[in-house]
Formats: structure tokens, C-alpha cells, sequence
């Protein structure tokens, strides 16, 4: 284990759930969530980083939803 997995096991997040990676950039977090078997989205306001990050995930094979966001827009996206 380690802290990230300590952290969702220990809020009982479990990887039926989906977790919002709200400031993603390019996706260290969020791919590596999705590598450990988490269903993630992420959002990130910087259409080049989610080209980035989507490419990243495609070389991957990890089905990762991302949308282009404002972080202070989130609530009427999610």
C-alpha cells in the first residue's frame, strides 16, 4: 500500500466510485489512480494539457473521462 490507496481506503472510497481529479494538469495523479483500478474523470482548464493527458491515457488503454474546466465552474458540470 501506500499513502494515496491509505488515504481512499481509509475515507471507504471504493473503485466503483468516481473520483474527480478537478485540477488534473497532466495527469499524474489521474493516471496513476486509473492504473490502480480507480474510475477517475478529470478536468483541467488548459486544453493542452488535457490533449497531453489524453494521449497519455490512450497509450495506457486506460478509459479516462477528461473535460476542459474551470475550476470555479465545476458545479454546473458535475
Amino acid at each position: 500500500m501506500n499513502k494515496v490507496t491509505d488515504f481512499y481506503m481509509y475515507y471507504s472510497i471504493t473503485k466503483q466510485q468516481t473520483i474527480l481529479d478537478c485540477t488534473c494538469g497532466i495527469g499524474t495523479q489521474t493516471l496513476g489512480l486509473a492504473q490502480l483500478g480507480y474510475k477517475i474523470t478529470g478536468s483541467v482548464i488548459s486544453t493542452g494539457e488535457i490533449a497531453r493527458v489524453k494521449k497519455e491515457a490512450e497509450v495506457r488503454e486506460l478509459d479516462i473521462v477528461f473535460f476542459v474546466a474551470a475550476f470555479c465552474n465545476l458545479s454546473s458540470i458535475f
